[in-house]
């Protein structure tokens, strides 16, 4: 799972590289060798379809036990025009958090 992650990362630069699946049995070990892989996002919530995922207040120990900070939830504007982004205070709960 390293190893791809890195070949992603070194393959595609820019690109978000999600872990998902599967990481309710992996350790914080694991998941942290997989953010310094170049991991920089992850589904967060109780569960992704059928697999289990680990909850929301065990994500956010793992973020600060590895010192990682969340970013904010994107919102789009509700501009009628579509231009312009606006970003809530608290970061909304959407199933999806980039580091």
């Amino acid at each position: 799972m390293i190893r791809m992650i890195a070949t992603a990362r070194i393959i595609m630069p820019a690109a978000m590289v999600r872990l998902s699946a599967g990481r309710a049995e992996m350790s914080i070990a694991e998941q942290a060798l997989c953010f310094m892989a170049g991991a920089n996002s992850i589904f967060s919530g109780n569960k992704l379809l059928t697999t289990p995922n680990p909850a929301f207040d065990e994500d956010h120990a793992m973020f600060r036990l590895l010192g990682l900070k969340p970013r904010e939830a994107f919102k789009a504007s509700s501009n009628p025009s579509g231009q312009g982004t606006s970003y809530p205070k608290e970061p909304a709960h959407t199933g999806v958090v980039e580091v």
